[in-house]
């Protein structure tokens, strides 16, 4: 959920009957920041324990807690990252969000589709395969050295028979989407935090 939803929502007004609760540390699943707020709601279940919604001081955003310390939403995974064209953005946000959501296998396949964008952006012939795009971006540096094992790894992922369908895991999209992260990081993020060089005043000389 979009944290802007909630302070639009929220400006200038407060939530009604907001208690006291028990004092708790999150990363917020809407706006990202780390909270520490004692300020919410609890109910005591007939089972026993209690569980909590307390509000981000940030966002406003609601979290529910079970008495053992899970919370929800948990926060997205990965880092949103500057400078990214505004497709590739988008991809990589949903990319994040169907991982934290559970959809493993969707935010791969999202994963995917970025990492054979930017190979043919960067070089790479069209209509390829995911595992020569992979490779591609392997062997004209885009990985970091010492990665074998990792880009291996990524490579496992690679099912270019569109009939069949591989289920993936948490971990195989916590994998791929880090690697995304990077390249990201890599190739937009650094680049747009390098200063553009500012014209020479003209010489005032004769």
């Amino acid at each position: 959920m979009d944290a802007s939803k909630f302070k639009a929502a929220t400006s200038g007004k407060s939530w009604n009957q907001v208690q006291a609760v028990g004092a708790a540390e999150w990363t917020c699943g809407y706006c990202g920041k780390l909270v520490a707020s004692d300020r919410g709601w609890s109910l005591a279940p007939s089972s026993g324990g209690y569980l909590y919604i307390r509000i981000c001081s940030y966002c406003a955003g609601p979290t529910f807690f079970l008495d053992g310390g899970e919370y929800s939403p948990a926060p997205t995974p990965g880092r949103a990252v500057d400078h990214v064209p505004a497709d590739l953005a988008a991809l990589y946000g949903e990319a994040r969000a169907t991982a934290g959501a559970g959809a493993p296998t969707a935010a791969v396949m999202a994963c995917r589709t970025i990492l054979m964008h930017i190979a043919v952006q960067e070089g790479a012939q069209p209509g390829q395969s995911f595992v020569s795009y992979v490779d591609y971006l392997v062997q004209n540096h885009f990985a970091p050295p010492k990665s074998k094992a990792w880009i291996d790894y990524i490579r496992q992922l690679g099912n270019d028979a569109n009939h069949d369908i591989n289920l993936m895991t948490t971990t195989d999209a916590q994998v791929v989407l880090k690697f995304v992260e990077m390249l990201l990081e890599f190739l937009y993020e650094a680049q747009g935090m390098v200063p553009v060089p500012t014209a020479a005043a003209p010489s005032t000389t004769s």
